[in-house]
């Protein structure tokens, strides 16, 4: 009695190239983000982006002109919290003089209640 299956390749022999190009490709999210990042930019209003993990993932020239004196922690992978600390304690928001851990609180339980997108005005 003869098998219907076809019979069994053989596993290929790995090329020296794909390690480059498994290299190559882990490059071409960071130069789609500095794409993108370049791009929001141009169209004058400021962007942020944060993940799932609150962490920052991008945030154009404009965000970070209304955010100056936090500007520099505006790094990838900073967390909202450290951002906001930063903010509170190079005094970008006045509100916070009388109780900063009481506003810094508070801003953080509003962000975690908050759903879809939120728009700052100045």
């Amino acid at each position: 009695m003869t098998s219907s299956r076809p019979p069994r390749r053989q596993p290929r022999a790995t090329s020296p190239r794909k390690p480059a190009r498994r290299r190559a490709s882990a490059k071409q999210p960071t130069q789609a983000l500095a794409g993108l990042t370049d791009a929001l930019d141009c169209f004058g209003e400021a962007f942020v982006l944060w993940d799932a993990e609150d962490r920052l993932v991008l945030c154009n020239r404009r965000y970070r002109e209304i955010f100056a004196k936090s500007a520099d922690a505006m790094v990838p992978g900073a967390s909202f919290e450290e951002v906001l600390r930063c903010a509170v304690a190079r005094g970008q928001y006045a509100e916070t003089i009388a109780d900063p851990e009481a506003w810094i609180q508070a801003r953080l339980q509003r962000r975690r209640e908050a759903a879809g997108r939120f728009e700052v005005f100045r």
